[in-house]
């Protein structure tokens, strides 16, 4: 009943997908660890969001100063920091300038960290503020000593201050800041503290009845508040990754979702061979306890999942987990090349044939030469035009046909089906195979917890139907 050519195609095609999708994946997360992401999107949201005025600038503007940024880290981690340091700094530079920030650096190069305590969040912050405190003490002091409703002298409101408890010292800092808000002529030269920064701190502190326990605890599920939308915001940049990966490598393969489906809807033979390599790489990853697709497929997509996992692993753990990634991606590659293959992806001679004496012709009015007549030289020739003028010939060509209506649908369909990620295609191959053998009625036989299908070879291929919990997602 269920064991059609549309199921077939199905399968052939959520396969393709998946093998893709663990390519893009992996290139994924070696970009992310280049380049950082986790630790560039932590920074932005303490010192952009959380400590600082949030940004009225436009969308285009956004998109914009965040490309600028990141080619900026890039020629940052391949030159090295250029420049002075500015001057003015905010409350969200005094926190990662701060040493126990600055301890959970791995390098110079990756010098800010991609995953924080909410413990030290708060600790740090504190410190920062106690320290924002020291600095304007005596203005502080001053401006008490003017308003004050006692005769005390400006000595012994000083020693009462430094002697004070921490949270009376933030609150010295909060009420200072918010006296320059309110009034101009009281505006705080070298500013740290941005208003809408200021209004958080405060709201924290005053519904925490000026308790330092609850006011720690408050700032600890600010953060941790501030990090569940990160991890969001992390997935969605992912996202975006994701499809323009797929799309190039979608073009690069020529992996048109429209021509693969009418190829395998009209070859029964290619399709009956996709559908074995299918079950085949099912049930071999199905049954492995170790080198499972999950393995690289799930990696951490939220901005501290990564740094925990590295935390947890010891130099024997890192070899190890080293040895196994390096297995799959070479497992990858194999079963890539099986399929590119099987199926004939790619771009052939990128139209080598196509006005090859055109291309002669211009080539010996170009050098002065006469026109070859042998047909072995005039091919020795163009191999050896395509591989010196490779941009010019197949990069062109490409590019040409790849933006053609209904193929350049097809690479979006491909670009759009690998940015769901290889969980989702792991899972769905499963599903599907388990659809396809539960119809599978002549030449199978029941067995407990698995399906025997015959695949026209003379060894039947034995079906797990069993999911395990790990693939069902």
């Amino acid at each position: 009943m269920f064991n059609s050519p549309i199921l077939d195609v199905t399968i052939g095609l959520v396969f393709v997908f998946l093998l893709y999708s663990l390519l893009v994946t992996s290139i994924n997360e070696a970009i992310a660890s280049t380049f950082a992401l986790r630790a560039r999107m932590l920074k932005n949201a303490i010192t952009e969001r959380m400590l600082s005025d949030v940004s009225t600038t436009g969308r285009w503007t956004s998109i914009w100063n965040g490309f600028v940024s990141l080619w900026a880290e890039v020629a940052k981690i391949i030159f090295g920091s250029w420049g002075k340091e500015k001057k003015e700094k905010k409350l969200g530079d005094k926190f990662y300038d701060h040493p126990l920030i600055r301890n959970y650096s791995s390098s110079r190069v990756y010098p800010t960290p991609s995953y924080i305590p909410n413990s030290d969040f708060s600790n740090v912050l504190v410190d920062v503020l106690k320290q924002e405190f020291e600095n304007r003490k005596s203005e502080i002091v001053a401006y008490k000593y003017k308003h004050q409703t006692t005769e005390d002298t400006e000595n012994n409101i000083l020693q009462y201050l430094e002697y004070s408890p921490d949270i009376v010292k933030i609150k010295e800092v909060i009420e200072y800041y918010g006296r320059s808000f309110a009034e101009p002529h009281l505006a705080v030269t070298n500013p740290i503290i941005d208003k809408a920064a200021w209004e958080v701190v405060r709201m924290h502190l005053n519904s925490s009845n000026y308790d330092f326990d609850k006011f720690m605890a408050k700032l600890e599920n600010w953060f941790d508040n501030t990090m569940d939308r990160v991890s969001g915001w992390y997935k969605r940049q992912t996202q975006f990754i994701l499809f323009f990966l797929g799309l190039f490598l979608a073009i690069m393969f020529n992996v048109d979702s429209i021509g693969l489906a009418n190829k395998l809807s009209t070859n029964t033979d290619l399709r009956k061979l996709l559908v074995e390599e299918a079950i085949s790489f099912q049930n071999r990853y199905e049954t492995s306890t170790d080198e499972t697709p999950k393995d690289i497929s799930t990696a951490p997509t939220n901005i501290d999942s990564l740094e925990r996992e590295k935390r947890k692993l010891d130099s024997t753990g890192l070899t190890n987990y080293q040895q196994k990634v390096d297995a799959v991606m070479k497992l990858k590659r194999e079963e890539i090349d099986s399929i590119n293959s099987l199926l004939a992806l790619g771009w052939g001679n990128y139209g080598m044939k196509r006005d090859s004496a055109k291309k002669l012709e211009a080539y010996f009015k170009k050098c002065g030469c006469d026109t070859l007549t042998d047909a072995a030289e005039r091919q020795k020739l163009l191999e050896q035009l395509y591989r010196e003028r490779w941009f010019k010939y197949k990069v062109s060509y490409v590019i040409c046909e790849a933006f053609q209506g209904r193929r350049l649908i097809g690479f979006l369909l491909t670009a759009f089906a690998l940015s769901l990620g290889a969980p989702f295609w792991f899972d769905m191959l499963n599903k599907v195979i388990k659809l396809r053998s539960s119809g599978v009625k002549e030449g199978s036989s029941s067995r407990e917890g698995s399906t025997v299908v015959n695949t026209g070879k003379n060894a039947p291929v034995i079906i797990n139907n069993q999911l395990r919990e790990e693939a069902q997602g």
